[in-house]
């Protein structure tokens, strides 16, 4: 059995040592994972941030390999249809983009206009009114 010094020579958090190894708990400590086994370690022996820290990292890990699977289907062309589609989709984008640049300079000069029409219906009604 383990002292109290011993357990100070230790780089495990004693009083929380004891909520992981009782006798009662051998069992539930047999059937863990190594998954839970690694959890239930990390919060008892390490810091209080390192299983959030480990969680984040797993988080990571998960996204990276969704991401880089996705990069590879798209990469590697696994369906010559979906390849198709997305070039195809890419010069519909372009197109549109070309499309919305014309359609936002018409917008631009038919706004001009509409403010310069509003300067010569003022500036008609300014001399009517002074020639009156």
């Amino acid at each position: 059995m383990v002292g109290d010094r011993d357990l100070a020579t230790q780089p495990l958090d004693s009083p929380r040592i004891s909520t992981f190894l009782p006798q009662d708990r051998v069992a539930e400590f047999a059937r863990m994972t190594p998954q839970n086994l690694l959890k239930e370690t990390q919060r008892a022996a390490g810091n209080e941030n390192l299983t959030t820290w480990h969680e984040a990292l797993i988080k990571s890990g998960k996204e990276l390999k969704e991401l880089e699977g996705v990069r590879g289907y798209i990469d590697f062309g696994h369906s010559s249809d979906t390849s198709q589609r997305i070039v195809g989709d890419k010069e519909k984008l372009a197109t549109l983009k070309e499309r919305n640049a014309h359609l936002e300079k018409e917008v631009k000069r038919f706004e001009e206009r509409q403010a310069l029409e509003n300067k010569v219906g003022v500036i008609v009604v300014s001399v009517l009114s002074t020639s009156n």
